[in-house]
């Protein structure tokens, strides 16, 4: 998945370059590609009762709440993360959308309740610093323009609490 998450961001800076294409379009786009697969999914699979998922694609009871929320959420998500991408370096968006490791369990720890032990802390700063030294973002190696807008690197940050946050939805449902 990183795999096809670094050449979607590729992808969202090479269109945004060359073509000129809006963050918000490209993410219309996806939306349209990914919805179809989702809908397509829905109809062929089937619950354990034998009914089609399309039947109810919400879910039922209380998971229909939790899956309207991260659908919301996640929407809002892909604006930030594809703004991000469109207009910071590369690796500046990557290593900003990569703290949410970090952002998952300081919230899992307020909203499910659970541990944070030693050993998810270790692991966690040593998977940002990984992404960092892999990225090498230019506010911390240089080599950047310096006209990097600043609401580029705050859509970069609330893309991330957003995909902590359907971490923890998803969690939780």
């Amino acid at each position: 998945s990183a795999v096809f998450y670094a050449l979607a961001g590729a992808y969202v800076k090479l269109s945004h370059i060359q073509g000129g294409l809006p963050s918000t379009q490209l993410v219309f786009a996806r939306g349209i590609f990914q919805g179809s697969l989702v809908v397509l999914g829905l109809y062929v699979c089937r619950d354990p009762k034998g009914e089609r998922l399309i039947r109810h694609p919400f879910g039922t009871g209380a998971a229909q709440k939790l899956v309207w929320m991260r659908g919301i959420i996640g929407g809002a998500g892909f604006l930030l993360d594809y703004h991000c991408m469109s207009v910071l370096p590369l690796g500046d968006a990557i290593t900003l959308m990569s703290l949410y490791p970090i952002v998952t369990i300081i919230l899992a720890r307020i909203f499910l309740g659970e541990e944070i032990k030693p050993m998810h802390v270790a692991v966690t700063v040593a998977s940002v610093v990984g992404a960092v030294f892999i990225a090498q973002p230019t506010f911390l190696f240089g080599g950047g323009t310096g006209d990097a807008p600043t609401l580029g690197y705050i859509t970069g940050l609330l893309g991330s609490l957003c995909l902590a946050s359907i971490l923890i939805l998803i969690r939780k449902a």
